[in-house]
């Protein structure tokens, strides 16, 4: 589950290799407060990345990754994009 602890709302996309099951979602708006969910997504290569912005176009996003290996017993990994606070920071934008 994400969720926008923002007083704006901010786009979301569920992006993957096109072996990974399940829905991918393209510029999702979640609202201000709001949250988005979807079921872990299994990918044969690579894991699935969320991207939160700002901006319809993806400016500066804020990235999470995961990945499901189930060659180690469905073990989920996670991955949280490094990123420079100052521009990257969605609670220090107005």
């Amino acid at each position: 589950m994400v969720k926008n602890s923002c007083t704006y709302p901010v786009y979301l996309w569920s992006v993957g290799d096109p072996t990974c099951d399940g829905e991918a979602a393209a510029g999702k708006v979640i609202d201000a407060n709001g949250t988005y969910v979807e079921t872990f997504r299994k990918c044969t290569n690579g894991g699935v990345s969320l991207k939160t912005s700002k901006t319809q176009d993806a400016t500066k996003p804020m990235q999470f990754e995961y990945a499901i290996w189930q060659t180690q017993s469905d073990m989920v990994s996670y991955d949280m994009n490094c990123m420079n606070k100052a521009d990257r920071d969605l609670t220090s934008l107005p």
